[in-house]
């Protein structure tokens, strides 16, 4: 079996601009170390980018917050907790 397609989402702002300035947005994205590999960097844990794609992303969630803010961490929890933080997804 061929490896499947892969991309990238990139929001498209409408009425309002994604950067790091006070009248900006910031957009992050839901992202959790879900196969334990250490890293953001399988589809299910909803990396930057997707390789591979043989199935359907489910929870793959996105958060707008202001643009001089950072995009909020997992809380310390714990498991439940892991897959509670977000990554910066753009700019």
């Amino acid at each position: 079996m061929g490896a499947g397609p892969g991309g990238r989402t990139t929001l498209v702002p409408s009425d309002w601009t994604i950067g790091t300035g006070d009248a900006d947005r910031r957009v992050c994205r839901a992202a959790a170390d879900r196969d334990g590999s250490g890293a953001i960097d399988a589809n299910i844990g909803h990396p930057a980018d997707y390789r591979d794609v043989s199935g359907g992303l489910t929870e793959q969630n996105f958060l707008v917050v202001h643009g001089s803010q950072a995009c909020p961490a997992a809380p310390d929890g714990g498991i439940l907790a892991a897959g509670l933080g977000t990554a910066q997804h753009q700019p």
